[in-house]
């Protein structure tokens, strides 16, 4: 028998958050495919594409649908965090 204690699903922080976002907007993709895939609150989610998008990391794209995709930047931070 398993008790929620067992269940309980390790804290992410907020780098892992990003690097999250950032591996799941290496094609265009819309807010929503991230928020499952990412298995994120909207508030939450809103708030780290927010910051990512100030840092030049993502971008809003229209074509071929509108969402959110990596820029070079953003390729470049998370290859040297995930080299490590």
């Amino acid at each position: 028998m398993t008790t929620p204690n067992d269940q309980k699903q390790e804290k992410r922080d907020q780098l892992d958050l990003l690097l999250e976002l950032l591996k799941e907007t290496k094609e265009p993709v819309k807010k929503t495919h991230i928020l499952y895939r990412t298995r994120i609150n909207y508030y939450q989610l809103s708030r780290y594409l927010n910051l990512l998008l100030k840092l030049n990391m993502v971008e809003e794209v229209t074509n071929p649908l509108e969402g959110f995709r990596i820029t070079d930047k953003g390729r470049t931070v998370l290859s040297l965090f995930s080299a490590s």
